[in-house]
């Protein structure tokens, strides 16, 4: 048995890295998390996908459904759905799918400024946000459709509205509250008076509070995941092998790893540009998570 052979089944040491500063909006409209979900059974309107975008600061989820998860899709609901609703964010945080890499998309965010951020290969917690409420969603619908599982597409807006008015555990307020200033279905005796009270300063300081407390959080977060210790830090030059995330089978003596040894050529803030001994260069980038050193005999 080979040295690389004894290296590959066993799962790589848990390495910390500094969460990455993109997940969370630093203030109304500065990032969305897009992704895609599906596909669910062909509907009678001939939905099979929904796209769903979540506002990073409020984390209010702007959603519908389609029949393609494709390029086009994309770029006609970011340009309907939020463009044209809440103005072009500053970011757009998204996985590495090809309906989102597409030159229809790119050329798109590019025209309207948008800063395109991409998530590491075979690491979809990065884009954590858009994953917890694509849960939560499905979950919804799973509650709602029963015996209809045809007709999910109509219970969509539903599954989205039970979710804004929820109260949210990390913001202690409904995300429906945090973009409008107010709880949903408060009477009001006049409007005018009362929408310019509630939209202007109390919702400003309510706003900035939210921000400062979102802040703050980070700051807590990213100081305690700098003093842990990390185990088996990768650099620029070591050699690594890469798990492999395709494995068909679920027998536990497959070997975990591919073995095919790389080369670190490049270092991101927790992923790496690969190139195999052969001198070809591994297409994505691959989160830290996915990699181990390859020790010499």
């Amino acid at each position: 048995m080979s040295w690389l052979a004894i290296q590959t089944p066993n799962p790589p040491r848990p390495i910390t890295y500094p969460a990455p500063y993109h997940v969370v909006g630093a203030c109304l409209f500065d990032q969305f998390s897009i992704d895609f979900i599906g596909p669910f059974p062909t509907t009678e309107s001939g939905n099979k996908y929904i796209i769903i975008a979540v506002e990073n600061f409020t984390r209010w989820p702007v959603a519908i459904a389609t029949k393609e998860n494709d390029s086009l899709t994309t770029a006609r609901f970011l340009y309907e759905h939020i463009f044209c609703n809440f103005g072009p964010p500053t970011h757009l945080l998204s996985d590495n799918g090809i309906h989102f890499l597409n030159n229809v998309v790119t050329q798109f965010l590019e025209l309207i400024q948008v800063n395109h951020k991409v998530t590491s290969i075979y690491h979809p917690q990065t884009n954590g946000m858009a994953e917890r409420i694509n849960g939560v969603v499905v979950g919804s619908l799973k509650k709602l459709v029963l015996d209809n599982k045809k007709q999910w597409d109509q219970l969509l807006p539903v599954a989205l509205y039970a979710y804004r008015i929820k109260i949210h555990t990390h913001l202690k307020i409904s995300p429906y509250e945090a973009l409008f200033g107010q709880a949903p279905g408060v009477p009001i005796s006049d409007p005018l008076f009362n929408v310019g009270k509630v939209i202007g300063y109390e919702r400003l300081v309510k706003l900035w509070g939210l921000r400062a407390t979102m802040e703050s959080d980070n700051d807590k977060l990213k100081n305690k995941l700098l003093t842990h210790k990390q185990f088996d830090s990768l650099k620029i030059g070591d050699r690594v092998i890469m798990k492999d995330h395709k494995r068909s089978g679920k027998n536990k003596m497959d070997p975990v790893f591919l073995p095919t040894i790389y080369r670190i050529i490049k270092a991101f803030k927790n992923s790496f540009q690969l190139i195999d001994e052969q001198g070809k260069v591994f297409k994505y980038r691959v989160n830290a998570a996915s990699l181990k050193k390859y020790r010499k005999r």
